[in-house]
C-alpha cells in the first residue's frame, strides 16, 4: 500500500525479489564514500611508484612506523598544510593509506604490532570528561574568539595551507587554465619521472660495476700470462 509519497515499487523493503533479503544482510560496501577511496588510491599510487605495489603484503611492516606516519600528517594537515610540499599528495589521502595498509597487513599476518604496552587511556579520557565540565562551568563568563584556519594573516606564505578550492599548489596557478585533473596527472608523471631515473641511475652503476668487473678480469688475465 502506498503511502502517498513514495511509489510502491521504489520502497526499500519490498518483499517481491529474493535476492534483496539475502543481499541486505551483507556487508554493506556502497557506504563508503567513493572520495575517500579516491583520495587513497592517490597515495596508494605514490607508494606503487616509489616501492611497489602491495610490497607489504610480501615484505611486511611495523605498526610503529604507520602511525607515526599518521601522526606526522595528521599534524601537518591540523595546522593548515593541505597537501604535502613536495608530491602535492594530500596528507588525508595519506592517512587513509596508512590505516588500510596496517588493517590489510594484520589480515595477511604480514603486520609486526609493535604499539606499546597496554594502557587504560580509555578510562582516562572518560575521566576528563569531568574536569572538561567543571573548567568549562569556571570559565563560562568568558568569551574570546575561537581562532580557526579562517584567522590565519594574509602573508602567510601561501603553501603552507589551502591554494584555491581545489588545492592546486601556486606553481600551477601560474600555468595557463590549471585544473584539478591536470595537476593530479603533473603529479602522477613527476612520480614516475623520478622512479625512470631512478632506474636509469641503477642501471649506469651496474654497467660501471660490470666495466671495473671486465677490467679486474684483464688484469688478472695479463698477470696470468706474465706469470
Amino acid at each position: 500500500m502506498s503511502d502517498g509519497h513514495t511509489p510502491k515499487e521504489n520502497k526499500i523493503d519490498k518483499d517481491t525479489n529474493p535476492k534483496d533479503v539475502i543481499g541486505s544482510s551483507k556487508l554493506p560496501i556502497s557506504l563508503v564514500p567513493a572520495s575517500g577511496i579516491a583520495y587513497a588510491t592517490l597515495s596508494f599510487l605514490e607508494g606503487a611508484l616509489k616501492y611497489g605495489r602491495y610490497n607489504w603484503r610480501v615484505a611486511g611492516v611495523r605498526s610503529s612506523i604507520y602511525l607515526d606516519a599518521i601522526h606526522r600528517h595528521l599534524s601537518k594537515y591540523q595546522d593548515g598544510e593541505d597537501v604535502d610540499l613536495k608530491t602535492g599528495v594530500p596528507h588525508l589521502s595519506s592517512i587513509l593509506a596508512c590505516v588500510m595498509i596496517i588493517v590489510d597487513a594484520k589480515i595477511v599476518n604480514k603486520l609486526t604490532d609493535d604499539r606499546p604496552p597496554r594502557a587504560p587511556i580509555g578510562s582516562i579520557v572518560d575521566i576528563m570528561a569531568g574536569d572538561v565540565a567543571r573548567l568549562k562551568e569556571t570559565f563560562k563568563d568568558y568569551h574570546p574568539h575561537q581562532y580557526t584556519i579562517a584567522d590565519t594573516p594574509v602573508d602567510t606564505p601561501a603553501q603552507w595551507g589551502t591554494i584555491g578550492v581545489n588545492r592546486i599548489p601556486k606553481e600551477c596557478l601560474a600555468k595557463k587554465a590549471p585544473t584539478p585533473d591536470n595537476w593530479l596527472m603533473e603529479k602522477t608523471n613527476s612520480l614516475k619521472h623520478a622512479q625512470l631515473a631512478m632506474k636509469e641511475e641503477e642501471l649506469a652503476d651496474d654497467r660501471e660495476t660490470a666495466r671495473l668487473d671486465r677490467e679486474e678480469e684483464d688484469r688478472e688475465e695479463e698477470l696470468r700470462d706474465y706469470l
